[in-house]
């Protein structure tokens, strides 16, 4: 496949579904469901996490663009993304949920990027964590693209970087223990249902 067209699909993913996630967060704004528990509160706020949750989208782009080669890997990943982009949805408007904020005090650049942050990304529809699903959603489809076979440090270093991805979401207080948990649930499901989906279809590279 050629780059001009999985750009073209990853913009039909993205787009609908970063509008859909900031129209849910005006719509559902309240906090039916609280999730919080002692060892989420144990969890120190590390604002200097949040260069590796900034760094979703650009993995997200590589990896389809340019480390899946195959129509198989790149369409199992893909479907895999709309299954759990349709799922989240469903569970932001079914468990509408709120992580508590304080304020922030401290002046550095990571800190002024929370900041910024948190203006368009509420903490609000935490139930799972997208960012915890699209990074194991990246990390499954490195482990099973035909490049890992070739080049071993591949999944190890995909490991490491959804690891501190998911990290990032607790230390940051975007999210509950639950939230991720349940991401990385619905990361291997969504999977698992997409590589069914792609084997029925029988893509050829």
């Amino acid at each position: 496949m050629s780059a001009k067209v999985k750009i073209r699909y990853l913009l039909m993913f993205l787009i609908p579904h970063m509008l859909i996630y900031f129209l849910l967060q005006r719509l559902f704004s309240t906090n039916e469901y609280n999730f919080l528990t002692p060892p989420d509160r144990w969890i120190p706020f590390l604002p200097e996490f949040i260069w590796a949750y900034h760094s979703l989208i650009p993995v997200i782009c590589f990896t389809v663009i340019i480390l899946l080669k195959s129509r198989k890997d790149f369409f199992t990943c893909y479907f895999a993304c709309l299954v759990a982009a349709i799922s989240l949805t469903a569970f932001y408007i079914l468990f509408p949920s709120f992580y508590p904020r304080e304020e922030l005090s401290g002046s550095s650049t990571s800190l002024w990027l929370v900041e910024v942050t948190r203006l368009f990304d509420h903490a609000n529809n935490t139930f799972p964590s997208s960012h915890v699903t699209f990074s194991w959603l990246m990390y499954l489809s490195a482990k099973c693209s035909n490049l890992s076979k070739r080049f071993k440090p591949l999944v190890p270093m995909y490991w490491v970087w959804a690891a501190i991805v998911t990290a990032s979401t607790l230390f940051l207080k975007q999210h509950y223990i639950v939230d991720v948990l349940s991401g990385i649930i619905l990361a291997n499901l969504s999977y698992y249902l997409s590589m069914r989906l792609v084997k029925k279809i029988r893509y050829e590279e």
